[in-house]
């Protein structure tokens, strides 16, 4: 019987690893339609985005301001002006011109493309809301309690009384003393318990703190 050897496979060629050039490929962020991630973000609140269209005459403006840029905020409003008429609000983004996306857009652009709308001009707005303004209702719903849950909370309760009782004696306390009228049965004078403060006790059974009379 012949024995066949083992084979150990090679190649002719140098095998040299070669690294990726990513530069070839160019990649765009899929979140960059967003906005700019420090005003379009998760902890700030936005109205729904709405489109509105300025009508103007020939001899008057659209009556409005802007400043700064990606995105460009609507300055001020002039009184009675096309821009208030249409329910524009200091403190708007312009996020879009027609059919321009805007939220990347600088401020010479921004006029630039007001200016080219002429007499007629659509914009879509977002006002920002404020975390006290946008309440958001929610409900607790309470599960039965088990009778193993159930005895767990009766322990932790005597426990934490325990605990309690143990502060409660460890305590600074300053016992006050005053023979109760009420207490017929008994001959033993009642005691108060009160913790030490700055006051000081009278004999007349006053206990004076804080500025304060509390009557014992």
């Amino acid at each position: 019987m012949i024995e066949v050897p083992e084979l150990l496979g090679m190649s002719e060629h140098k095998t040299v690893s070669v690294m990726p050039d990513f530069s070839k490929n160019k990649v765009s962020d899929i979140f960059k339609k967003l906005g700019h991630i420090s005003i379009f973000n998760a902890s700030n609140e936005w109205s729904a985005p709405r489109t509105i269209t300025l009508d103007r005459q020939p001899s008057e403006g659209f009556g409005f301001s802007v400043r700064g840029d990606s995105p460009v905020t609507v300055a001020d409003i002039e009184e009675g002006s096309v821009a208030a008429k249409s329910g524009m609000k200091v403190k708007d983004y312009i996020v879009g011109i027609g059919s321009v996306d805007t939220k990347w857009s600088k401020h010479d652009d921004v006029v630039r493309l007001v200016r080219q709308a002429n007499l007629s001009l659509t914009m879509t707005l977002i006002t920002p809301v404020s975390r006290s303004e946008t309440h958001r209702p929610f409900s607790t719903i309470s599960l039965p309690t088990t009778p193993q849950k159930a005895h767990q909370t009766s322990q932790s309760s005597s426990t934490e009384r325990e605990k309690k009782n143990t502060n409660r004696m460890s305590a600074p306390w300053m016992f006050v003393r005053r023979n109760s009228s009420k207490d017929k049965m008994s001959e033993r004078p009642v005691s108060v318990a009160l913790p030490l403060t700055n006051g000081s006790a009278k004999t007349n059974g006053t206990l004076k703190m804080r500025g304060a009379d509390v009557e014992l």
